[in-house]
């Protein structure tokens, strides 16, 4: 090959090259610009501002609701989004004071389920929890400490008594799982009534790191065993809503007996189990979700 023709050669694998990278830049470019934006749309028409905190509005402009299980998914986003660097502290920390002024008391802190606007103001209506909103407000709270170890807020500390509530008010020694709330964990029948999306073994697991606490192990255990169990006795593999946990059986509840036609179907609730188990890496439940 003369030198003239090497030197072309050369020139075109260059220009190759440099195309491709400004592709593959551009590509993860127009990504990383449609995350963020993304991020603030969801920001602009959700997160509404309050006396006391920010709060994912699941009502409309007229009538407004918050929710333990809303205001979970939005510090969760929050928290993805801060740790990609599109806000900083001060639009998780509102998320955080809306949780923080709605919790059942300084010493149980689980978050009151449901706030909207009543002839007393804005006010919660029920002052009982949802266990998958607060498991979500907790394991967001883990982020939050690695994301800002220095923070004024503390959010360990709060992840740690957050974590302490639901262990001690959403539990069920009948079952080994977590009960639908605290109302139901005092209640002879409903504290054997379980729901799918409850069941979060990475979570479970993430837990047991941050306290070394063996009681968040062994719950991961038995979430995966009920998961797998409900999943292989099931035509389809799905899951229903909720199910009742006998000595030696789990069953799906009948129509109406929770809230309505559906709840013993794969339905709205049960609709979220395939987020809560798919970055699990364990075999039993990859299984499940398969």
């Amino acid at each position: 090959m003369s030198k003239q023709r090497l030197i072309k050669y050369f020139f075109l694998v260059f220009i190759l090259v440099s195309y491709a990278g400004l592709v593959l830049f551009s590509i993860s470019s127009n990504k990383e610009a449609l995350q963020k934006d993304s991020y603030w749309a969801w920001y602009r028409n959700y997160v509404a501002q309050a006396p006391k905190g920010a709060y994912v509005n699941t009502g409309s402009e007229e009538k407004p609701i918050a929710l333990s299980e809303s205001q979970g998914y939005g510090m969760l986003i929050t928290i993805l989004a801060a740790q990609k660097g599109y806000i900083k502290e001060a639009q998780f920390m509102r998320l955080f004071h809306y949780y923080r002024s709605f919790r059942i008391s300084e010493e149980n802190t689980l978050m009151k389920w449901k706030q909207e606007k009543t002839d007393k103001g804005w006010k919660s209506v029920d002052d009982n929890n949802a266990t998958d909103g607060d498991l979500d407000i907790a394991y967001a709270l883990i982020q939050a400490e690695k994301i800002w170890p220095d923070s004024i807020e503390h959010y360990g500390d709060a992840a740690q008594k957050l974590l302490e509530s639901i262990k001690n008010n959403n539990y069920s020694e009948k079952t080994g799982l977590l009960t639908v709330g605290n109302w139901a964990t005092v209640d002879p029948k409903a504290e054997t009534l379980i729901r799918f999306s409850d069941m979060m073994p990475t979570y479970y697991k993430a837990f047991a790191d941050f306290t070394n606490d063996p009681f968040w192990t062994k719950l991961e255990e038995n979430a995966t065993k009920a998961l797998t169990q409900m999943s292989q006795e099931t035509p389809t593999g799905l899951l229903p809503d909720f199910a009742w946990v006998g000595a030696n059986s789990i069953t799906p509840v009948k129509p109406y007996e929770v809230s309505g036609k559906n709840d013993g179907d794969y339905a709205y609730n049960s609709a979220r189990v395939p987020l809560r188990l798919a970055d699990s890496d364990n075999p039993k439940v990859e299984k499940s979700v398969k």
